[in-house]
């Protein structure tokens, strides 16, 4: 099943730089698989810019990546682009946002707003990564254990699984992660994630 997809990709620190260089694994794919992708990149992912793509091109899913709170996300530079004033904007789409704690009451004003699906988190989003390969990020293995599930979702998603589908499918992608921690060696010492792998999992919901 091909359909469109809007994709946020804001890169001004650590984490949305981190976020971003994944949402680019997910597209690559999701392109070689015949969808119609559109792509808001640093300084383009603005509220603007997403509205109008939106109202413009009308994609059946989006997904949006970067800072978060529990009634707003954020593209670049922390300017929010949805909040639960302006969630009728989502309506008819399907969204994965990979933010803290949008879940909580976006999510539910989206649905409320006529969004086929929210799929978020209910907490902080938690990502853990290497320091020496931030200049590589899709190269570093500790935040493939936290990204990899992500990209799950949103992969899910993109086949025509519903919102609470996709959500079961990244959970059994944190559970992955959490074996491949727990069956490390010693110098990887990855099993120090786990409490963190767990927290994401348990708080990965859909409205």
């Amino acid at each position: 099943m091909q359909t469109s997809i809007l994709v946020t990709c804001p890169d001004y620190d650590r984490m949305t730089r981190y976020l971003s260089a994944w949402a680019d694994k997910f597209t690559e794919q999701a392109k070689k698989r015949g969808h119609e992708v559109y792509e808001l990149k640093e300084k383009s992912a603005n509220k603007a810019k997403f509205h109008g793509m939106i109202k413009k091109n009308k994609p059946a899913i989006i997904f949006i990546n970067g800072h978060g709170d529990k009634d707003r996300v954020a593209g670049q530079d922390h300017e929010v682009i949805v909040d639960s004033k302006s969630a009728s904007i989502l309506k008819g789409t399907t969204v994965y946002a990979v933010s803290c704690k949008s879940a909580q009451i976006l999510g539910a004003q989206a649905i409320k707003a006529g969004a086929q699906g929210y799929i978020g988190y209910t907490e902080d989003f938690i990502l853990v990564s290497q320091p020496r390969k931030t200049a590589h990020p899709k190269d570093d293995k500790t935040a493939a254990l936290f990204l990899d599930p992500s990209n799950q979702v949103i992969a899910a998603v993109s086949k025509g699984h519903s919102a609470q589908e996709a959500v079961a499918k990244g959970r059994i992608g944190f559970a992955q992660s959490i074996s491949v921690a727990l069956n490390s060696d010693v110098q990887s010492d990855d099993d120090k994630y786990i409490p963190y792998l767990m927290w994401d999992r348990q708080f990965l919901s859909a409205c």
